[in-house]
C-alpha cells in the first residue's frame, strides 16, 4: 500500500527536487535512534525509511533531514545540553531531527504520538529558553509544507499541492484502521453477548450496518475509497468457532 511518504517522494522527484529517495533500513534506523528508550513516532520512522539516506537540502530550506543532518543535529543537541545551558533538553524522549547553522535545533518527542509536533529551540537567546517553540502540530504536515514551499513552478505547485494534501488526508484516515479493527471486535463481542455466535456472513451484515454510520465511512466515501470489507471478518476466535 502506498503511504504519505512514498507519495511525497514521488512529488519531490516529479518536481525535480530529489533525484531519487534513499531510505534507511530498520537496523540503521534503530542505530540512529538507539538513545530513545521507546519506539520512535511512526511518521518519523516512515520518513527515515523513505528519505533517511537522501540529501533533503533542496526541499528543506537548505537543511538536511537525512542521516547526515540527524548526526549534525545530535551534535547541536549535546552542545545545547552542556553549554547552553539547556539541561531540560536532556530528556531521553527528545529526538533531534535537524539543525540550522549550529544554533537552532529541531526535534520531536517520542512520547507525543505517532505524528508528533515539531519543536525547536534557539541557542543564544537571553535568557536561555526554558521551553521549545512549536513549529507545526504534526511532523508529516511540516515536511509536506517544506516540500510545497520548494516548488519553483506556481501552476505545477497548485496541482501538486492538491494531490499531496489529498494523500495526507487519506493517510490520516487510514491511521484509524487499528481503531476500527478494535471496533470490529467490539461489534463481535456485542453480537455474542447473548450467547449467539453469528456466522461470518451474519456478522458482516451487522458490521456493515454499524460501520456505515461512522465518520470514517463518510470520509472514505467522500474520497471514493473502497469500503474495507476485509475489516468485517469476525475475529480469529470466531473463525475457530465455525470450523
Amino acid at each position: 500500500m502506498r503511504t504519505f511518504m512514498t507519495n511525497l517522494a514521488d512529488f519531490l522527484i516529479s518536481n525535480g527536487l530529489l533525484p531519487q529517495a534513499q531510505g534507511l533500513t530498520d537496523a540503521e534506523i534503530t542505530m540512529v535512534t538507539a538513545h530513545v528508550p521507546c519506539p520512535i513516532p511512526a511518521a518519523y520512522h516512515a520518513f527515515l525509511h523513505t528519505f533517511g539516506g537522501s540529501d533533503t537540502s533542496r526541499w528543506c530550506g537548505g537543511d538536511d533531514l537525512g542521516i547526515a543532518g540527524v548526526m549534525a543535529a545530535h551534535d547541536v543537541h549535546q552542545h545545547m545540553i552542556h553549554d547552553g545551558p539547556m539541561d531540560w533538553l536532556g530528556d531521553p524522549m527528545v529526538i533531534p531531527i535537524m539543525q540550522y547553522a549550529g544554533y537552532t535545533l529541531y526535534y520531536l518527542r517520542a512520547d507525543m504520538g505517532d505524528d508528533p509536533p515539531v519543536l525547536s529551540v534557539v541557542l543564544g537567546d537571553a535568557p536561555p529558553p526554558i521551553a521549545p517553540t512549536t513549529e507545526d502540530s504534526a511532523f508529516s504536515r511540516w515536511v509536506q509544507d517544506y516540500a510545497l514551499a520548494s516548488i519553483p513552478n506556481p501552476t505545477r505547485h497548485k496541482t501538486s499541492r492538491a494531490l499531496l494534501e489529498q494523500a495526507w488526508e487519506v493517510e490520516a484516515i487510514l491511521a484509524h484502521t487499528v481503531q476500527y479493527r478494535r471496533f470490529r471486535d467490539d461489534v463481535y463481542r456485542n453480537a455474542t453477548s447473548h450467547g449467539i455466535v453469528p456466522t461470518p456472513q451474519a456478522f458482516m451484515h451487522t458490521w456493515a450496518a454499524i460501520f456505515c454510520q461512522t465518520d470514517l465511512y463518510h470520509a472514505m466515501r467522500a474520497r471514493n475509497m473502497p469500503i474495507p470489507f476485509g475489516w468485517a471478518y469476525p475475529p480469529a476466535e470466531a473463525a475457530d468457532t465455525h470450523e
